[in-house]
């Protein structure tokens, strides 16, 4: 008789490109969207869906806040001069 296996927990997981999580991730921000029915369509546990919404947002932030402190020495640069930077 042939030892059984371990299952590998990790083995069935499927790698989603980042552009895919960012696809989904917009579906669910369309106003009447639900997030799992988005999920059960494309395969995808809900909860993943919801860790990548979170990520996405925090990278959206992020984002944002880059831009603004670059307005913002833009702006002294432009009013104040170079040596205020």
């Amino acid at each position: 008789m042939a030892a059984a296996r371990a299952p590998r927990p990790h083995a069935a997981h499927r790698r989603w490109p980042l552009a895919e999580r960012r696809r989904l991730v917009e579906l669910t921000l369309r106003p009447g969207a639900s997030a799992r029915a988005i999920a059960d369509e494309h395969g995808v546990h809900q909860n993943t869906l919801g860790v990548w919404k979170r990520r996405t947002s925090v990278e959206m932030w992020c984002r944002f806040i880059r831009l603004l402190v670059q307005a913002w020495r833009l702006c002294t640069l432009v009013t104040c001069g170079p040596k205020m930077l």
